[in-house]
């Protein structure tokens, strides 16, 4: 039988909130976590660009999320991923108990521009959802 899980996604910055969240209710149900980190997708198959940099930078920030969740005492695992934050996050949630994204205030030409990963989630999660504020 698998363990309940906790699926929270986390962006290299400002991800600390969502952790702290993520890993109290975690505690306090007794679920395990599943920290996903999503780097930006290639653009066209035929134009593969390198991004390295990218990666190494997600993996680090995964890292010292795994670090800090299992210092709290919590089973923790990680994953990156390459594509639109929304869509992972919502395949990882399929059998979650919960998912946990961050939120922050957006123009409307921002929304726009970029897609929202937090609309995503609200329209498409399988789960029960929760929204933690981050600064701007």
């Amino acid at each position: 039988m698998t363990r309940s899980k906790i699926v929270v996604g986390i962006r290299a910055i400002d991800y600390q909130p969502l952790l702290d969240w993520a890993t109290d209710e975690a505690s306090r149900w007794d679920f395990d976590l599943l920290i996903v980190h999503c780097i930006k997708g290639r653009l066209s198959t035929e134009m593969p660009y390198s991004n390295d940099e990218e990666q190494q930078q997600g993996l680090a920030t995964l890292d010292d999320a795994i670090e800090y969740s299992r210092n709290r005492g919590l089973a923790a695992v990680s994953l990156l991923r390459e594509g639109f934050a929304g869509e992972i996050l919502v395949q990882c949630a399929l059998e979650a108990k919960q998912l946990v994204v961050g939120g922050v205030c957006r123009t409307r030409l921002r929304n726009m521009l970029q897609p929202s990963i937090t609309t995503y989630c609200v329209h498409h999660a399988p789960c029960p959802l929760t929204i933690v504020p981050l600064p701007h």
